[in-house]
């Protein structure tokens, strides 16, 4: 598993955890490429879950993040 800042490093606490999630090492790619969006963790009634979508689907909560978008290298 690798830790990804949902809305990068360079915002105030941004060591907090509701900036910090968890992703395999593909879904990290995907989330860096662009093609997945974390929006960011939403409480519902089975407690806290992370939100996110395909690039091109809808926003579920209105939130987009703009993680940094590298090329693989």
């Amino acid at each position: 598993m690798v830790e990804h800042h949902i809305n990068g490093r360079d915002i105030p606490n941004a060591e907090a955890a509701w900036n910090r999630c968890w992703l395999s090492p593909n879904a990290h790619d995907l989330v860096h490429k662009g093609d997945i969006v974390i929006e960011g963790w939403v409480m519902t009634t089975n407690g806290w879950e992370l939100v996110w979508h395909y690039k091109g689907d809808g926003s579920i909560t209105g939130r987009e993040s703009t993680p940094p978008i590298y090329n693989g290298e």
